[in-house]
C-alpha cells in the first residue's frame, strides 16, 4: 500500500481546507513500515540507512525537520537506523548542527556540509554513498529535496537508469518543483516543469520497484 499519485503533490486537504495549516503536513505519507521489517526477517543482520539530501540540521528546515521526523517515525515503529548520512549546502556551524541531536545518534551520524552532484564522475555523486554503503538485502530510506531542480532531477534520471542503485533504495521522499499555481508563491514559476511530468517520474519510480513519495 501507498499513497496515490493524485492533486498537487501536497497533502489533499491543501486546496481544499487550510493552506496554512497543510501546506507542510505529513499524515498523508503511508511508510510501508511492514516491509522494512520484513527486511531483518528474511536477511542476516540487514542495515538500516538513512540519505538526507538536503538535510539542513536535525530539528529545523524549511519546511519543517526532514530529519527528526524520520527518526521519530521509523523509532516509533520500533526501527532504528544503523547510519544516517546527511548533506546541506548551507555552511553551517559544526557545533549547532551536533548539539540538535540526540546522544543515542552521534556514534551514527555523517554530517557532509557540501553541495551534492547528479554527475556519476564527481566524487560527490549522491548515489555513490547508496551504492558504496548498501547491501541489496539492507533497507535504504532516500530523501531529496536540495531546492535546485536540475539536480535533483538528474539523481533521479540517473536513478531510474541504474540497476545496481535501484536494487537498493526502498523509499523514497522528492519534492519536486513544477509550475503550478497553488505552489507558486513557494517554488516561482519554473518553465517547461508541469505536474504531469512529476506524475510521470514517480510513476516510473513505483514500477522500478521504489516506494516513491512526494516530500513537502
Amino acid at each position: 500500500m501507498i499513497e496515490p499519485i493524485a492533486g498537487i503533490t501536497r497533502h489533499p486537504y491543501y486546496t481544499l481546507i487550510d493552506r496554512r495549516t497543510y501546506l507542510s503536513n505529513k499524515e498523508y505519507l503511508y511508510i510501508n513500515y511492514t516491509y522494512a521489517h520484513l527486511q531483518s526477517q528474511l536477511n542476516n543482520r540487514p542495515k538500516y540507512f538513512y540519505f538526507d539530501f538536503g538535510a539542513s540540521t536535525f530539528r529545523h528546515g524549511k519546511g519543517g525537520s526532514s530529519q527528526a521526523w524520520f527518526v521519530q517515525a521509523f523509532e516509533n515503529a520500533n526501527i532504528s537506523f544503523d547510519q544516517i548520512f546527511a548533506f546541506e549546502v548551507t555552511i553551517t556551524a559544526p557545533g549547532k548542527v551536533f548539539a540538535e541531536l540526540p546522544p543515542r545518534l552521534l556514534p551514527h551520524y555523517h554530517w557532509f556540509n557540501v553541495p551534492i552532484s547528479a554527475d556519476p564522475s564527481s566524487p560527490m555523486y549522491a548515489l555513490r554513498f547508496i551504492k558504496e554503503l548498501a547491501r541489496p538485502t539492507d533497507y535504504v530510506l532516500m530523501k531529496l529535496d536540495i531546492d535546485n531542480n536540475e539536480v535533483e532531477e538528474g539523481i533521479v534520471r540517473e536513478l531510474l537508469k541504474d540497476k545496481v542503485a535501484l536494487s537498493l533504495v526502498d523509499e523514497l521522499f522528492w519534492e519536486h518543483h513544477v509550475s503550478i499555481p497553488e505552489m507558486r508563491k513557494y517554488w516561482g514559476n519554473i518553465p517547461g516543469k508541469y505536474l504531469h511530468d512529476s506524475y510521470d517520474l514517480f510513476s516510473q519510480l513505483r514500477q522500478k520497484g521504489i516506494h516513491a513519495h512526494f516530500w513537502i
